[in-house]
C-alpha cells in the first residue's frame, strides 16, 4: 500500500512539474503578444535616426537668430457682450406667438429603448 502512495505521489509531482512548464510557456508566449501588439513599434526610425534627420528639418532653427529676451506686450482689458436669446432679437413692434405641442403618453416613450 505505501508503495502505491509513493508511486501515485511522484507521478502527481512530475505531472504537477510537467504543467507548470506548461504555464510558464504560455505566459511567455502570452507576454510575447502582447508586447507585439502593445510594445513599441517599427516607428522607431526616430531615434535611430534623428542624427541623420535633423538637419533635414531644422534649417529654418540653424538660420534664424538666437533666441533673445522677448518684450512682454500689454493687452487692453475688455469685456465680453452677452449673446443675446431670439426673444432680445425680435423687436417689441412684431407680436411673438408661442406655440406648445403636447404629445401623448404613448409617443414619449422612446420606442427603440423597449427593445
Amino acid at each position: 500500500m505505501i508503495e502505491s502512495l509513493r508511486a501515485e505521489n511522484k507521478a502527481l509531482k512530475d505531472e504537477n512539474a510537467e504543467l507548470s512548464q506548461k504555464v510558464e510557456w504560455l505566459m511567455e508566449q502570452l507576454r510575447l503578444l502582447k508586447k507585439r501588439q502593445l510594445g513599441t513599434s517599427s516607428e522607431q526610425s526616430k531615434e535611430q535616426l534623428d542624427g541623420q534627420l535633423s538637419f533635414l528639418f531644422n534649417e529654418a532653427e540653424e538660420y534664424a537668430a538666437p533666441p533673445g529676451p522677448q518684450k512682454a506686450t500689454q493687452v487692453a482689458a475688455h469685456t465680453r457682450k452677452q449673446s443675446g436669446s431670439v426673444k432680445d432679437v425680435v423687436p417689441d413692434n412684431i407680436p411673438v406667438e408661442v406655440v406648445e405641442h403636447q404629445l401623448s403618453e404613448e409617443d414619449r416613450v422612446c420606442r427603440s429603448a423597449e427593445r
